[in-house]
């Protein structure tokens, strides 16, 4: 039993290090959306992405915690956007 918690650990540090995966709850997804739309989000590495294509904003996600402040976020370029979104199966 000691082995199998060892081996998860391992496995969970080895997601943070190397490709940036976060802990946030499919909960935490649901009831989140983009301050300034109100859109759905998309959880794209360490980041949320709003699928809303004229605002196009993209939250960081520090220590487990998404920073949804419109000031804080980032406007990606429509080539950016569109590549996540297809990325996640959205519609563009």
């Amino acid at each position: 039993m000691i082995w199998l918690c060892f081996i998860k650990l391992t496995f969970n540090i080895y997601n943070l290090i190397t490709k940036g995966v976060f802990m946030i709850s499919q909960e935490l997804l649901d009831i989140l959306c983009c301050p300034e739309t109100k859109a759905d989000l998309v959880l794209d590495g360490n980041t949320l992405v709003s699928v809303d294509k004229n605002t196009r904003r993209r939250y960081r996600i520090e220590d487990d915690i998404p920073i949804m402040l419109i000031e804080e976020s980032e406007q990606l370029s429509v080539e950016e956007w569109t590549s996540i979104m297809k990325k996640h199966g959205k519609s563009v």
